[in-house]
């Protein structure tokens, strides 16, 4: 069981104590942001019902099972709760609990609902329910931070089994239709934040092609200045601190190495030479070993 789920089961627990030893709550989750957990999340004796579209069929389900309401249920309503509720008895014989994901990490983590996350999670259920389901994998052990849920779901945006800024960087660069992607999850302007964080750009090309053409040309660049020190001042989208530069760098090598980027990293590096002139830059300048793009 993972930490989310372990929370969603003391929420509940908690929640059922308080009524004794019969109980009923009625759930509404809108956006059914935790329905992939419910079921798992459930303590021992506590049953499960789920709206499926019909509160009549639901009424028929569990008074025709438990008229005298002897068991204790879990009603879980993965919509708003309507103006007029067709189980407000219920609601006043149990208890009536609001909660998505965002609500549970605010009740068991204190965590703050910023714009970015009502907007991220509340506003984007499909966000919420995608990292519901797969908590443990994107966000393991992590705090519970903003940054942290931010970037897990970045990492669900990339396909990554968790968060890695250069994995997303090369998945970035050898791919197309990224924005499209990102911006259907509401995360492109958080994407450009990473980039410029990572480069230490103050503009960003608005442009999709543009910026995946300056982030190759900067990482490729940056392995030609670490092994040509005395190109450093030539590129100003080539980082002057050292750091910066080899993190790049190894960027570089780690897109050249993998064999299923193999061919985009030699387009991208034959487009970067013509376009800087690199050949005819490198004939000047004496190498003391030879140095690939």
């Amino acid at each position: 069981m993972n930490k989310l789920t372990a929370w969603l089961r003391e929420e509940i627990k908690e929640e059922f104590e308080r009524q004794g030893e019969h109980g009923l709550i009625v759930w509404y989750d809108p956006g059914g942001t935790l329905e992939s957990v419910v079921q798992e999340a459930l303590p021992e004796g506590v049953r499960l019902l789920r709206f499926e579209g019909s509160y009549l069929a639901l009424r028929f389900a569990l008074e025709g099972e438990d008229p005298d309401f002897q068991k204790r249920w879990v009603v879980y309503v993965p919509e708003d709760p309507l103006e007029e509720s067709w189980l407000r008895d219920w609601e006043l014989l149990g208890e009536r609990v609001e909660m998505d994901l965002l609500g549970l990490l605010r009740r068991r983590y204190s965590l703050g609902l910023t714009p970015r996350l009502v907007e991220l999670l509340r506003h984007r259920p499909g966000n919420a329910r995608d990292l519901a389901s797969q908590w443990n994998r994107v966000m393991g052990d992590r705090d519970v931070t903003e940054q942290a849920l931010i970037e897990s779901l970045l990492a669900l945006g990339f396909g990554l089994t968790h968060w890695d800024i250069q994995e997303a960087l090369l998945k970035f660069v050898v791919g197309d239709g990224w924005r499209e992607k990102l911006e259907g999850r509401g995360l492109w302007k958080e994407w450009q934040e990473k980039v410029k964080d990572w480069t230490g750009w103050s503009d960003l090309p608005a442009d999709e092609a543009a910026l995946r053409g300056q982030l190759e040309a900067s990482i490729l660049l940056s392995e030609l200045v670490e092994a040509v020190p005395e190109l450093a001042s030539r590129w100003t989208l080539v980082p002057s601190e050292g750091d910066r530069r080899e993190e790049m760098a190894s960027l570089a090598r780690k897109w050249r190495e993998r064999d299923p980027l193999r061919d985009a990293y030699c387009r991208s590096a034959l487009k970067v030479e013509r376009e800087y002139g690199l050949s005819g830059l490198l004939s000047l300048i004496h190498i003391s070993e030879p140095t690939r793009l």
